[in-house]
C-alpha cells in the first residue's frame, strides 16, 4: 500500500531534579488604623491606671450623654462622686473625645476631653490620667 506510512514518533526524555525549593510567604496581618467611635465609650467602665479606686462610666439617654466619675474607699462598692457631666454632648475629632454639658456639683469643669491611645486605653487631656477599659465591664475584678 503505497502512501500509507506509520506516523513518525519522537521520544523525549524529561529530566527531573531531585531537589526542590519551597517558598514560604509570611502573611502579615495589618492592624486596623486606630479610630475613635462612640461605641468605644458608651456602656463601658474605664479605670484610672494610677488609682484603681476611680472609674469613669459612660452612658447615653434621651437627654444626652452622661459621664459619671465613681470612686470607692476602703474596698467598698463604687459610688458616684458627683464630679461628672450630664445632659452632655459628645464630639469626636480624630482620636479625641470631648464631653461638654452640665457639670455635677463636685465637677471642676463642664467639658472634659480624652485622647484614644489604643483600643482599650485613653488619656484625659491635656495631661491627665490614663484610663484602661475594665475587662468585661466588671468592677469586681479591680484590685484594691
Amino acid at each position: 500500500m503505497a502512501g500509507c506510512q506509520a506516523p513518525a514518533t519522537s521520544t523525549t526524555k524529561k529530566s527531573t531534579s531531585s531537589s526542590s525549593a519551597k517558598v514560604v510567604v509570611k502573611k502579615t496581618k495589618k492592624k486596623a488604623p486606630l479610630k475613635a467611635k462612640v461605641s468605644d465609650l458608651i456602656g463601658h467602665y474605664f479605670v484610672n491606671t494610677d488609682d484603681h479606686d476611680q472609674v469613669l462610666q459612660f452612658t447615653a439617654s434621651t437627654s444626652g450623654y452622661y459621664l459619671d466619675v465613681q470612686t470607692r474607699q476602703n474596698g467598698e462598692d463604687f459610688t458616684s462622686s458627683q464630679a461628672g457631666i450630664f445632659n452632655g454632648k459628645l464630639t469626636i475629632s480624630d482620636l479625641t473625645y470631648t464631653f461638654s454639658g452640665t457639670a455635677q456639683p463636685n465637677a471642676k469643669q463642664s467639658t472634659l476631653s480624652f485622647k484614644k491611645l489604643s483600643k482599650t486605653k485613653m488619656q484625659q487631656l491635656p495631661d491627665g490620667p490614663i484610663y484602661q477599659q475594665v475587662k468585661n465591664d466588671d468592677l469586681s475584678t479591680l484590685s484594691e
